[in-house]
């Protein structure tokens, strides 16, 4: 049996990745909630059957990603992990559903700057050529003022949850490495210039720290959206909080951090 080093613990497996080790054991978390028709018949509920799909979906994904070994493309997913989590743990903060309402109003919000950004750039009558008439529930933000259709920003939501220390280093490292940089060079053999490609296969050294960060978000996601079902799954974040040693930082754990709960 190989000993695999993960996160300065010895993982013991059969050559199986930590990513392959816990995916399973997430996934039929997952399904025990969502796997069949259950009740959305409040706000909370229904925001969060939402954000727990978009979250079992990228696992899906990121699955697929990792074990080809494209971890540079992998970035900007684990990044979307990690801004849903941010932002279900501050709707769900509120003990209410004020926050929940709030978040839906930015659909309408969200298609309205579409369309005046639209309009803007090929004139009105393109606009209203290409998107009809305008609903009461769009055409209503017409004349609002510009701090009415603000989302409280990532840092401010952090901070409301508890998570500002983690925000400030994690979110930072992973927009770096979704945008297009100098970094590309490490895609070629070469670092002076644009040389022999490389080719993409997994490693398992690179991986553990996506793999941890993403199953430790997913993780997060998955009990704050359980609990509003009923469904205790806290056990699991817990599970994987044996990963992270006391008092010693490192890059791969330093996103395993709870936010404020109720």
């Amino acid at each position: 049996m190989k000993k695999k080093r993960v996160a300065n613990q010895t993982l013991q497996s059969d050559n199986v990745y930590i990513w392959d080790h816990f995916l399973p054991d997430l996934l039929l978390l997952f399904n025990e909630v969502w796997g069949h028709e259950i009740p959305n018949d409040s706000a909370r509920r229904y925001l969060s059957t939402v954000f727990a799909m978009r979250a079992m979906r990228r696992l899906l994904a990121l699955d697929l990603l990792f074990k080809k070994g494209y971890y540079t493309e992998s970035h900007s997913i684990v990044r979307t992990c990690y801004e849903d989590w941010l932002k279900l743990s501050y709707v769900l903060l509120d003990a209410g559903d004020e926050r929940t309402k709030k978040f839906w109003e930015y659909v309408p919000k969200c298609d309205y700057k579409v369309h005046k950004a639209f309009a803007e750039l090929c004139g009105i009558q393109a606009a209203e050529r290409f998107f009809g008439p305008l609903p009461e529930s769009i055409a209503k933000y017409v004349n609002a003022s510009g701090s009415s259709m603000r989302e409280p920003k990532f840092d401010e939501m952090a901070e409301d949850v508890g998570l500002l220390g983690v925000h400030k280093f994690v979110y930072t490292y992973l927009s770096c490495r979704s945008h297009p940089d100098p970094r590309t060079n490490e895609l070629f053999h070469s670092n002076e210039e644009v040389g022999l490609a490389t080719i993409p296969k997994r490693n398992d050294e690179e991986e553990s720290r996506l793999a941890i960060w993403a199953l430790w978000i997913t993780s997060r996601i998955e009990s704050l959206a359980a609990k509003e079902h009923g469904v205790a799954h806290e056990s699991f974040s817990d599970f994987l909080l044996q990963l992270r040693i006391p008092n010693e930082p490192n890059l791969e754990v330093c996103v395993m951090v709870k936010e404020y709960r109720l």
